[in-house]
């Protein structure tokens, strides 16, 4: 009767972690009066003399978590984690077996490698005082799905999270600064990252091969973005908010077949003529200094390798009023943002991007109206109803037939 009553003024939570205590005991490892961090030698000695020991708690006292404490034990779970503030280099490596650390929320730094091959460990959360995730320190935790609660992370160290290919989410990356080289690569399952605002760098190959990857959200502070970062995201699609990017490096967007509006600013001072190799359906606003080598890559490339298929690459010229009034009204009938010039008036205004000397908005769409039944390049992106497109079709055509005198 004293335990029902217990377990019924206990919120779910701790009526988990009651029945799991029960069903499966956690042995506290033993150390010294005083001793804040947990050594590799107290573990073994644990282990010694509990060698079927799978779940442990740590003790109250211990504050670190020292380099190879853990490393390849057959440990399944770790509780005791409530005033943990740092977890050291390859601590838990090679765990194969574990599945769930309880209780992290002072955690503020995960060590080089401190995961590495933790086959089993799907999902970390409570982190929010986590603000530094080190080198590697993820890498190849194929079974991980998602952290949460990383209200104070700033920095994401080189490969932290390799080769996890079935992460999805990363939640409260609001202070987020730094993701640097090959963080995300190859986590194939990821679909969006948001909350970016106060990131500025993005290294070389962070998201290489993320090929589920189709959102980067309020990236209002990004100022570089690396060589080859988003190489072969195949569904990338929408990137907000570049006004602050200053470079954009090699290859950063190649074989992005589904990118398709992205506007920069006067401020940027470097990109390489490369940065949208094989970005197919890509349109640029960009500073006048980048617009020729963008256009001549683009070409030589098409003469290069032969490619048929026509593309709907193009570049324009943010120093020029016209060109950017044909970057947004492009943009504005691919995304229907706005009404598609359905009235003289609207058409006076813009006459000049319908004059039979610039055909290149009209060329481009009826290129796009052709391309819907490409499902490898516009899946999800022209997805109008067919009565948009009639509407279209039909404006397209009396404006080629009399520019001058439309209705």
């Amino acid at each position: 009767m004293i335990k029902s009553h217990k377990c019924k003024t206990m919120n779910l939570k701790k009526v988990v972690s009651f029945v799991s205590e029960v069903l499966e005991p956690h042995i506290e490892i033993p150390v010294p009066i005083g001793i804040t961090v947990l050594t590799e030698e107290h573990v073994q000695a644990f282990f010694k003399e509990n060698p079927k020991a799978t779940h442990v708690r740590i003790p109250k006292g211990i504050r670190r978590i020292s380099n190879k404490a853990f490393i390849s034990q057959p440990i399944i779970s770790v509780v005791g984690l409530q005033n943990i503030v740092s977890i050291g280099e390859l601590a838990f490596f090679g765990c194969k077996s574990l599945t769930m650390l309880e209780g992290a929320n002072n955690l503020k730094i995960i060590y080089r490698g401190a995961f590495q091959y933790c086959n089993s460990l799907k999902t970390l959360k409570e982190l929010n005082s986590l603000t530094t995730i080190g080198d590697e320190a993820f890498l190849y935790c194929k079974s991980l799905e998602t952290l949460g609660g990383l209200s104070s992370l700033t920095v994401i160290n080189r490969g932290a999270f390799d080769g996890c290919e079935r992460l999805t989410t990363l939640n409260g990356l609001n202070r987020l600064k730094i993701i640097w080289n090959f963080a995300f690569y190859q986590c194939k399952r990821l679909t969006m990252l948001e909350g970016l605002d106060s990131l500025t760098t993005i290294g070389n190959y962070a998201f290489q091969e993320c090929s589920d990857l189709t959102t980067l959200k309020g990236l209002s502070s990004l100022k570089v973005i690396g060589d080859f970062t988003f190489m072969r995201c195949y569904r990338l699609q929408n990137i907000s908010g570049l006004e602050t990017v200053e470079k954009v490096g090699m290859c950063t967007f190649f074989e992005c077949f589904k990118l398709d509006f992205l506007e920069f600013s006067n401020g940027l001072s470097e990109m390489h003529k490369t940065a949208f190799d094989q970005a197919f359906n890509c349109k640029l606003l960009v500073p006048r200094q980048y617009v020729t080598a963008l256009r001549n890559q683009h070409a030589n490339w098409i003469r290069r390798t032969n490619f048929n298929e026509a593309t709907s690459f193009e570049v324009f010229d943010l120093e020029n009023n016209q060109d950017v009034k044909a970057f947004n009204r492009l943009e504005s009938v691919v995304k229907y943002k706005l009404p598609l010039y359905f009235s003289k008036k609207q058409f006076e205004l813009d006459k000049e991007l319908y004059s039979r000397e610039s055909k290149e908005f009209i060329t481009t769409v009826l290129m796009l109206m052709n391309r819907l039944n490409n499902q490898v390049v516009h899946e999800s992106i022209l997805n109008a109803p067919i009565e948009m497109w009639f509407l279209i079709l039909s404006f397209i055509t009396r404006t080629e037939m009399n520019p001058e005198r439309l209705w």
